[in-house]
């Protein structure tokens, strides 16, 4: 609140990253938020907020009026960063702010699940697939069934995250809602390398449990 009524954006930046309450007031009723619209800085306020968020830290606020995150993503908590729904920059947005996208209930997961479901078989599904596959292989999102990581880089024939999911014990024979399994999907689109990797791995797996 002192460094928005100081005019201090970089320790504004701080104090939120460090999960300060946005809701907190002065004795004017007054939020760090609102004191932020009127500062210096408050041309830059969702560019601030952004920064937050892609640190991986939650930004925090006791009241959802002062500050949400689904707000913010769908650009009407600031009129200043209108993000529409469907763009990449909203969908990494949600997950570098670690919502929680593994309770189906939760309404970060529902977010989630109808940006993909409104844009299935198209090219942003696949760069939103893209996202979930990159935090999925640095351990960000471990625990979310409506991906299935190793399915998609079949699909895509990405070969090393192929590798690094298998060493991460993603079941090989796993099938999707169509019954498809990753060795299907990877010879569907026509990716033999990414198919003799498959195989390769599944007779491995198949001879140590034998």
């Amino acid at each position: 609140m002192l460094a928005a009524k100081a005019d201090q954006a970089g320790y504004f930046l701080e104090l939120i990253v460090s999960g300060a309450d946005l809701d907190l007031v002065n004795n004017n009723g007054e939020t760090a938020v609102q004191l932020a619209k009127r500062s210096v800085f408050g041309s830059s306020l969702a560019d601030i907020f952004r920064q937050a968020i892609t640190t991986g830290r939650k930004v925090y606020s006791s009241n959802l009026e002062v500050f949400s995150l689904l707000h913010f993503v769908a650009g009407i908590g600031i009129r200043k960063y209108r993000v529409k729904a469907g763009h990449t920059e909203a969908f990494r947005l949600l997950i570098d702010a670690r919502a929680d996208i593994s309770d189906q209930k939760s309404r970060e997961c529902q977010a989630v699940v109808s940006l993909l479901q409104n844009h299935a078989g198209s090219s942003l599904r696949n760069r939103f697939e893209e996202i979930l596959l990159d935090t999925v292989l640095i351990h960000k999102v471990t625990c979310y069934s409506e991906f299935r990581a190793l399915h998609f880089a079949a699909r895509v024939g990405n070969l090393p995250a192929i590798v690094q999911l298998l060493e991460m014990r993603f079941p090989i024979n796993s099938v999707d809602d169509c019954g498809h399994s990753p060795l299907m999907l990877a010879s569907r689109e026509g990716h033999g390398y990414a198919c003799k990797l498959l195989l390769e791995r599944g007779m491995l797996i198949a001879g140590l449990s034998i």
